[in-house]
């Protein structure tokens, strides 16, 4: 159902089934995306947690992945959500509103890339100290025992939509 405005449905199905298989704390929100020129659309995003283990411990990072509606011909936009006690860090790979850059996302070229290749791709999301030090301070990101709470917490709301105009986020 949240895929009948996509140019591709059958593909990013398949594609996003795939990612369901590894990651189960991803679920599918249809939601407003406002676009630097201000126009609005709805896309499908993934939401959830996904567990980066770091320094003998798993930190279960909330995202929000925005499929186009051409997808998978275009890369998905990849933002870190932090919770109430994380604090986002710029950095080279994630920028003011937690929106990820990635070697993976900007070299996107199906059919080699696919979402699943994104979560696997760099070890960004398996170990990379850059993205744990991009979203949070050792002292307020928790380990992923601890961390069903603010699962809890953070998988109670809706996506934010995302104003990538001045780096604010609007409900």
């Amino acid at each position: 159902a949240y895929l009948f405005q996509y140019q591709h449905p059958d593909i990013a199905k398949r594609d996003i089934l795939n990612v369901f298989n590894s990651y189960k704390d991803l679920r599918p929100v249809l939601d407003s995306f406002v676009f630097n020129d201000g126009t609005r659309k709805e896309l499908l995003c993934l939401d959830g947690t996904v567990p980066v283990p770091y320094k003998r411990n798993i930190y279960n990072i909330p995202i929000c992945l925005w499929l186009m509606d051409t997808h998978p011909f275009n890369p998905p936009m990849v933002f870190v959500m932090p919770t109430s006690t994380m604090m986002l860090k710029t950095g080279r790979h994630i920028d003011g509103t937690g929106r990820v850059y990635l070697p993976y996302l900007h070299e996107w070229k199906p059919p080699q890339a696919d979402l699943l290749g994104l979560f696997q791709a760099h070890c960004v999301w398996r170990g990379s100290p850059s993205l744990l030090e991009g979203c949070c301070s050792r002292q307020t990101c928790l380990p992923s025992h601890n961390a069903r709470w603010e699962h809890a917490q953070f998988t109670t709301r809706r996506p934010k939509s995302i104003d990538t105009r001045n780096g604010a986020t609007m409900q």
